[in-house]
């Protein structure tokens, strides 16, 4: 029994669900121990499971005076476990990470944001609870608390500025139309009564029902615009702005048909306290620990460089370990390297803000984008070193694409053939010969780390483990069910899908062996330590420079205003120069060394083979395979030019360090109109790391109109030619114009506009009007706009986390009013006080607490809320009045419930979507858009004009990002209940995993391919056939299909061009740049030499083929995870399987 054997199949959770029944719990922890081999061996090979049958039937045989107890026993035991796991569950919605979350904010980069936003939020309240200013803001006093709560100033002053201006613009806009509504509506009125009394108002006594149909026609318009723009948008500086537009709305149209008059003050009631906040958060964020996007960024460097620090410290101790030993854990060198890659996201935000950007420094955003862009390239070096250890380490990272069979679905029992099967299994060597059932997969998900490591390790991407297949005992289940032809037995034998991947997997076999060795372990190890001896000095070095690095961008924050201050500078400015000097050259004496001289060292293994005159040379042995060669030229070139970019950096800060002696005040790049603007396609806080409902077929930080300059490839109209004239061009707009009213997101418009109706029919309805109004019925139509989702399906997890978030501001909310005025009136004094002291701890929870954004938000929220409207009820009593303090949260309680249940069965109605569909559409534009990335590095590689290099880099950081923020989404997806099944979490997991290593990958090979000479890279290109139409035609193909079936849901056909690493490998070439019998040379050597070995260009050269091997069969991985999900269509009995003919270079 191999110990690497994956211990759950694709469909195991139901098998062992009916083994609960069947056996005792020891039996079923033995039996978990021996996953089954879903495989029907052949008759010339099934002899082995045959004679084992009989000993399987004896220990899992059991009387039929037994089977009633243990069935009852085993059900009861089943569903209690079952209901038990769910309850579990539910600790997710406010998930408890322990203490270390607040440890690790406690500093002052965390503090100073909490304490301006706390500032601001604490002047507010100031505003409310003073007569004057209270009464100046109007009746709806209380919104300056949620507008403070909403919209927090904890960005830097021009973040907040282009909020607060978005805030003002759209406000005022919905102030506006709500005036036109109002004034129309007064036009349809009969009756006019300016002496009305406010209980005749809010009974009803002037309602009309022509009045009250425009107003909920303006209403539904007008939620239905602004909810539309919100989803067209998506997450960004927008959100809030329309958010408070939607409230202008809400309280003017379901209480403007109710004035016998034109009630316009209705709508600045809502406007004014918004204002009013906005001026108070622009002043906060001035003089309240005034922080510049100039300054954020340097804070948000630091976050990729500490990191990065620490992995280079790390890896000396690999080295010196066995990576077949139970002491070798990578682990924290992949923490620290991920750390580093996550913080780029950040530092994406700060860039997009740097140009428009008013600040005081020494540096500007054009000296920053220089340091920017070596930092992204610093961490795709860094990936690189990360990747070496994963494919050196067999229990880390490693993902085989055929490491196992696994059934797609575990059947109940084996099914019985009709006929002989009529694919013959394919010529594969004795130690991996196999059959070709009809009935398993090819299971390529992760496999846990083993520690026990007792096999040979194998320096390739191929392992496959053999296992004696164990009969089901149909009779037994038939037994238990009772009817063997009741609806659940047939639903049951419904869910046993058909095997995929069957025809790729024949054709791996018969390549597995050209990939083994048996001395691998040996040669591993020696490799290693070879890397390790010339390596560690140039990776202390690393880490060296990486902490001056981290503390050289803490002094700049520090010394930014020293003279203000009266400060000493940490450094003066020739001993700051002094000190950069000294770094940049003893890094540049240990890489030179080491390019030199130490990197040589891994070449011993093929010096006695190749270099005749070397001491103890024997040249009739076999040389080591290449790929442990080309491995380590791998580590080795990300190592060195990590180490290159490194000191690349320090040239950069170095010039700076001369040239911007002193600080100047840096005003925007950007031109006005650019700078109150803002696009989807921009990264935001919002979008690159809290993921609220964010668009799936967009990838934030890829601009279309950039890729479409990058190729000539586009997009044409199946239906219609080009318009030829002016009368085609105009109706191509209108119909366009009128197509897009069909799509998504003006029918999720229409369905909010719908939903704002009904959320406020109350309001419009004679018997309920005055219910309504008293008990603030219109903060369920708010918290139904702001919950209902465009695109992320997670409507229980919503429903729970802001059922919850609500209940415990409500909490909260109480202990600071009775704490402020215990059972008075309320005490202007006390609630400042408390306020004061409660706020920090408020903002601190809701920017750090790793939940989700919306659901923090509508904690404090509710905070506002119980504190505005106890404090208003009290002082400035209505006709709405509730009372104070537990009366208020329970009303607010049960209104939040409601607007969250109605948003949540809305999200049922068209265009709907699970959280399911949410991530397998995203993952087919992750798809698709690493094709288009392919294509440009293929053609940056090929041509010398071809596609920018940054934009490449920028774009593969963007789809990274976007895959690490569904990640977190995969959580939420079991709270979605659904009567087809449970959902594969592996599967979905599986893809993640190996397009974020294409992604990777990528990068990499771009990377490579600019040093590569061009007789090099002509070289290159002829090796892994990039450049052969009928290869890339297949590499498209695959990709193309991949990101159209994992849309659409479409089974792809059981014959593809996979495996292309089939036709990748047609010819072995090993350490030779060229075969013999290949016309044309490029002038390079054919004789292989350990000169040639020594050269740059062949490592450059080595690291290009292993890069695009990588590329080849993950893509290849790709597809066969593709087919695990949607499954296959098309079979063709009696098809051969086509064995590509191994050429080697000899």
């Amino acid at each position: 029994m191999d110990p690497h054997m994956p211990q759950n199949s694709s469909g195991s959770q139901l098998n062992r669900g009916l083994e609960l029944c069947e056996h005792t719990d020891s039996d079923q922890r033995e039996e978990r121990n021996h996953p089954k081999l879903r495989i029907q061996l052949p008759e010339r090979q099934g002899s082995t499971s045959r004679e084992e049958e009989p000993k399987a039937s004896e220990s899992n045989h059991f009387n039929k005076a037994d089977g009633s107890a243990r069935t009852a026993i085993g059900s009861t035991s089943y569903l209690k476990r079952n209901w038990i796991n769910k309850l579990l569950k539910l600790k997710h919605l406010f998930p408890f990470p322990g203490f270390s979350w607040i440890s690790n904010n406690l500093d002052a980069t965390h503090l100073k944001p909490v304490i301006r936003a706390s500032v601001t939020t604490w002047i507010c309240i100031v505003l409310l609870v003073i007569p004057a200013t209270e009464k100046g803001m109007g009746q709806a006093s209380f919104l300056i608390l949620v507008a403070a709560f909403l919209s927090p100033s904890i960005d830097p002053f021009i973040a907040v500025f282009e909020r607060e201006m978005a805030i003002l613009l759209f406000v005022n806009a919905s102030f506006a139309w709500t005036c036109i509504g109002l004034g129309l509506a007064s036009l349809a009125r009969k009756e006019f009564d300016t002496s009305a009394t406010t209980n005749d108002i809010y009974s009803g006594r002037y309602l009309e029902a022509r009045v009250a149909i425009i107003c909920a026609i303006f209403l539904f318009v007008g939620t239905a615009v602004l909810l539309y723009t919100k989803a067209r948008v998506g997450p960004g500086p927008y959100t809030t702005a329309l958010i408070l537009s939607c409230i202008v709305m809400d309280l003017s149209f379901t209480t403007g048909h109710l004035f016998p008059y034109a009630s316009y003050k209705t709508g600045a009631a809502v406007a004014v306290p918004v204002t009013v906040h906005s001026a108070v958060a622009l002043v906060c964020s001035i003089f309240v620990f005034p922080e510049t996007v100039n300054a954020q960024f340097i804070k948000r460097f630091r976050g990729v460089f500490v990191p990065l620090a620490k992995a280079m410290r790390t890896q000396p101790d690999l080295f010196v370990t066995s990576a077949t030993s139970n002491e070798f854990d990578p682990g924290p060198f992949f923490k620290h390297i991920d750390a580093a890659e996550a913080a780029l996201a950040p530092l994406a935000v700060s860039s997009r803000l740097l140009k428009k950007d008013l600040s005081w420094g020494r540096f500007g955003s054009k000296d920053f984008s220089r340091l920017h862009e070596i930092a992204r390239r610093m961490t795709v070096r860094a990936n690189g070193m990360e990747f070496y250890f994963k494919i050196i380490d067999p229990g880390v990272g490693k993902q085989p694409i055929f490491a196992a069979f696994s059934a797609v679905n575990t059947p109940l029992s084996t099914p019985a053939q009709s006929r002989v099967p009529t694919r013959p299994p394919s010529p594969t060597p004795s130690h991996s010969e196999v059959s070709t059932p009809s009935n398993f997969s090819i299971a390529s998900t992760t496999r846990p780390r083993n520690r026990h490591r007792h096999h040979s390790l194998h320096h390739s991407i191929f392992h496959h483990h053999h296992s004696q297949s164990h009969s089901p005992h149909h009779h037994h289940m038939l037994f238990m069910l009772g009817h063997p032809t009741s609806l659940f037995q047939e639903a049951l034998s419904r869910s046993t899908g058909n095997a995929v991947g069957v025809f790729e997997s024949q054709r791996y076999l018969n390549l597995e062996s050209r990939f083994a060795h048996p001395n691998a372990v040996q040669l591993t190890q020696r490799i290693m330590e070879h890397l390790g001896e010339s390596t560690g000095e140039l990776l202390a070095c690393c880490a060296d420079t990486l902490d001056h690095l981290a503390r050289w961008l803490e002094r700049m924050n520090q010394d930014r205003f020293w003279k203000l201050y009266r400060r000493e500078r940490l450094k003066t400015w020739k001993e700051s120069i002094l000190d950069d000097e000294a770094v940049k050259n003893r890094l540049r004496r240990v890489l030179d060394e080491f390019r030199e001289k130490k990197r040589h060292r891994v070449l011993d293994m093929y010096r006695s083979h190749l270099d005749p005159d070397h001491v103890g040379s024997s040249p009739a042995e076999d040389v080591p395979p290449h790929h442990y060669l080309f491995q380590s030229y791998l580590y080795q070139y990300h190592l060195t030019f990590f180490s290159e970019h490194l000191y690349d950096f320090l040239e950069e800060i170095t010039i700076l360090d001369k040239t911007r002696a002193r600080s100047r005040l840096w005003f925007p790049i950007l031109p006005l109109k650019k700078i109150l603007t803002w696009s989807k396609w921009e990264p935001t806080e919002r979008n690159l790391q809290h993921n609220e409902d964010e668009d799936p077929n967009i990838i934030q930080g890829i601009d279309p109109e950039t890729q479409d300059s990058l190729g000539q490839a586009e997009r044409r109209d199946p239906d219609a030619l080009p318009p030829g004239n002016i009368t085609e061009a105009i109706g191509n707009v209108l119909y366009h114009s009128v197509v897009a009213l069909g799509r998504g997101n003006a029918i999720f418009g229409l369905k909010c506009g719908i939903l704002s109706v009904l959320l406020g029919l109350p309001n419009f309805l004679p018997t309920s009007t005055r219910f309504a109004y008293v008990n603030r019925s219109i903060w369920a139509l708010v918290i139904g706009q702001i919950t209902i989702g465009r695109f992320r399906g997670d409507t229980t997890f919503g429903w729970f986390s802001r059922v919850m978030a609500t209940f415990a501001g409500g909490v909260a909310g109480m202990i600071m009013w009775y704490t402020s005025t215990g059972l008075g009136d309320g005490n202007p004094f006390g609630l400042a006080a408390v306020c004061a002291v409660g706020l920090p701890l408020l903002f601190f929870i809701n920017f750090n607490y790793p939940a989700t954004e919306i659901t923090l938000t509508i904690l404090v929220l509710t905070v506002g809320l119980v504190l505005g409207y106890s404090w208003q009820d009290e002082h400035q009593p209505t006709l709405s009045d509730q009372g104070k303090g537990f009366r208020v949260a329970w009303i607010r309680f049960v209104l939040v419930v409601i607007g969250v249940t109605i948003a949540s069965i809305f999200s049922f109605l068209p265009p709907s979507t699970t959280l399911r569909a949410y991530l397998r559409t995203t993952y087919a534009t992750t798809s698709q858009q690493l094709g288009q990335a392919y294509c440009d590095v293929v053609s940056y590689a090929t041509l010398q004009d071809g596609p920018h290099s940054d934009i490449i880099v920028k774009d593969l950081i963007a789809i990274r990002l976007k895959l690490r923020r569904s990640l977190a989404l995969m959580t939420n997806v079991t709270y979605e209940y659904s009567l087809r099944g449970k959902w594969s979490k592996e599967r979905y997991n599986t893809i993640y995993e190996i397009q974020m290593e294409i992604a990777y990958l990528l990068s990499h090979l771009r990377s490579v391919t600019e040093h590569l000479e061009l007789s090099w890279a002509q070289a290159f290109l002829k090796r892994t056939r990039f450049l052969e139409p009928d290869f890339q035609g297949d590499v498209l193909a695959v990709i193309s299909m991949i990101s159209t079936s994992l849309r659409t849901g479409t089974p792809l056909p059981q014959v593809t061009p996979c495996p292309l690493l089939d036709r990748f490998v047609v010819h072995s070439h090993g350490l030779n740049v060229l075969r013999k019998e290949e016309d044309g040379d490029y002038g390079l050597p054919r004789k292989l030499t350990i000169e040639t070995l020594e050269d740059k260009q062949y490592l450059y050269f080595s690291v290009g083929v292993s890069t695009a091997f990588g590329i080849v069969t993950r893509l290849d991985r790709l597809m066969m995870a593709t087919k695990e999900l949607v499954g296959e269509q098309f079979h063709i009995n009696g098809l051969p399987v086509h064995v590509t003919e191994v050429k080697n270079a000899r």
